[in-house]
């Protein structure tokens, strides 16, 4: 990558550039928009680099050259290719929902630009709010440490860290250059 994205100190290369958008809608997908991995392992032969929440749910990123943006949701009873062309065929569950289950919140039209304006007027979250933001900025940057690093890490993403891992901690913000700060 030959601008700004691939230098460390400014941003997280290729995964930091698709990832949000690709890593959001599985979380999405699989309900974790307010949570995320406690567990990241890395790539291991033929398996991808894994993402595991608190509940066993796991994301699997498989990283290929240049970082394709495919995307697929796989659950017990069907599966969803999200964004971009894995060459997995869709398969879905035809049981109707029923009133008790679980729905996903999406904009009408699936028009993000009209969500944000509805949401304006009616003080409603977007689909895509801080929280979402911070959650799948996180897995990008989760992917880059991974990356650096090449271990299995255990996270605690309600504190945002790496517990008892100073190594891992460390990667987590870049230092800052003399006078500048970050409040």
């Amino acid at each position: 990558m030959g601008h700004w994205q691939g230098f460390r100190d400014f941003g997280l290369g290729s995964i930091g550039n698709w990832g949000s958008h690709v890593l959001d809608m599985a979380q999405w997908a699989l309900g974790k928009d307010e949570e995320g991995p406690v567990e990241i392992l890395p790539p291991q032969g033929d398996a991808p680099l894994t993402f595991r929440y608190a509940d066993g749910i796991e994301i699997r990123c498989p990283r290929t050259p240049g970082d394709s943006a495919d995307t697929m949701v796989f659950g017990s009873r069907g599966q969803k290719r999200i964004f971009g062309g894995p060459k997995v065929p869709e398969k879905f569950d035809p049981t109707p929902l029923g009133p008790g289950d679980v729905r996903l919140y999406r904009p009408r039209n699936n028009d993000h630009n009209g969500n944000w304006l509805e949401c304006m007027r009616t003080r409603k979250k977007t689909i895509c709010n801080e929280e979402v933001a911070y959650r799948s900025g996180s897995l990008c940057m989760l992917i880059a440490i991974m990356d650096q690093l090449q271990r299995p890490l255990r996270y605690d993403p309600v504190r945002g860290e790496f517990p008892g891992d100073a190594e891992a901690n460390r990667l987590l913000d870049t230092p800052k250059r003399s006078p500048w700060q970050v409040y």
